[in-house]
């Protein structure tokens, strides 16, 4: 029970960055959420859709980023980001700027 306070604060920082990702994924114009409704959505895990999974995974790998793709029926049309404590700003600063340059 100490730690509860923590693990709130965890939850409310992976939820506000959830927040910030989807608001620039929703500033791309053809990368976008595959889960549109954000009351539905993982604050963990967002899944991606880009135009082509594989060249984007391959242009990811040669900027030393490293992506997944998703699960099932996403799997070959999706890549899921991790939204984890242990990523830094700088993580998904970089993250965000390859997607952007991706897009250009």
């Amino acid at each position: 029970l100490e730690t509860m306070e923590s693990i709130y604060l965890t939850a409310c920082e992976a939820m506000d960055r959830r927040i910030q990702w989807y608001d620039f994924l929703n500033s791309l114009n053809t990368i976008k959420p595959l889960v549109q409704n954000t009351e539905t959505c993982s604050d963990t895990v967002i899944a991606i859709i880009p135009k082509d999974v594989n060249h984007l995974l391959q242009k990811a790998k040669e900027q030393g980023i490293t992506l997944g793709k998703g699960y099932g029926k996403w799997k070959d049309s999706t890549i899921r980001i991790a939204n984890f404590m242990a990523i830094n700003e700088e993580e998904i600063e970089q993250l965000q700027k390859f997607l952007r340059d991706y897009e250009n």
